[in-house]
């Protein structure tokens, strides 16, 4: 279930990011691979042990924050150049 929310969060994230000229395209299937990444550490963590999944989740949520600056970043452009 975690990791539909961070899904959902992800995706759209990710697509409107992907619409700004600012951004090259392999930086965005980075931070995807990043999260990817993050998600597989937070699933053998949980599996391991609940306690040990914090790692896993600062990995998957650091490109989250990353997506959320560019989109930030993205619309502030947009809004001076118009």
């Amino acid at each position: 279930p975690i990791s539909l929310e961070q899904l959902m969060l992800f995706l759209p994230l990710l697509w409107i990011a992907s619409a700004y000229a600012f951004v090259a395209y392999y930086w965005l299937a980075l931070i995807g691979a990043a999260f990817l990444i993050g998600r597989i550490l937070y699933l053998r963590g949980y599996v391991a042990d609940p306690a040990k999944r914090s790692a896993g989740f600062g990995v998957g949520f650091l490109p989250i924050l990353a997506l959320i600056v560019i989109d930030l970043v993205g619309i502030v452009l947009l809004w001076v150049h118009s």
